[in-house]
């Protein structure tokens, strides 16, 4: 981000977008800066433990352009997007997994780099449990179809699209 923005404008600009978020109760979960100087492109990634509605994307959109717009040193020719996570966003925190309970998840664990694919079935403060999909072989052939995976063995982690009926399922 410094190179398209100078170092006290992206800190003010972090500054902004965290608090324009926390006024909506959301979270930033990432700002993206790309571009030039001259004509900067800035993408902020909402979030949070709901769903982030198109007036929180526009509320957060206001408030930070009337910020730039009166930031010395800034260029007036930036594009601002402000977006909601979209479905390839990999699921980090536990509202994400609390949101996806019922979907089709890919699980990847960190120690041996294994990959779990199913039905996310529940969340709790320290784990998750993962139902393979019917029709399917079980998670791992010595096991039921329900395996509980502890969030420190989770390496990556991502919703699927799933195109099967909810009855095979």
């Amino acid at each position: 981000m410094a190179n398209v923005l100078d170092t006290h404008i992206h800190d003010s600009l972090a500054a902004q977008t965290d608090k324009a978020a926390a006024e909506r109760g959301l979270v930033i979960l990432r700002v993206i800066v790309r571009g030039t100087k001259s004509r900067p492109v800035i993408e902020i990634i909402l979030d949070g433990s709901r769903l982030v509605a198109v007036e929180d994307c526009e509320a957060v959109s206001k408030s930070t352009a009337d910020f730039l717009d009166e930031l010395p040193g800034m260029s007036k020719e930036y594009r601002l997007d402000v977006l909601s996570p979209g479905t390839d966003e990999p699921l980090l925190h536990p509202y994400q997994f609390q949101r996806s309970i019922g979907r089709l998840v890919e699980i990847t664990l960190s120690g041996n780099s294994e990959v779990i694919k199913g039905y996310l079935r529940s969340v709790s403060d320290s784990a998750i449990t993962v139902e393979s999909k019917k029709n399917q072989k079980k998670i791992s052939p010595d096991s039921s179809p329900m395996k509980e995976i502890a969030f420190v063995e989770i390496g990556k982690a991502h919703t699927l699209v799933d195109f099967t009926s909810r009855s095979e399922t």
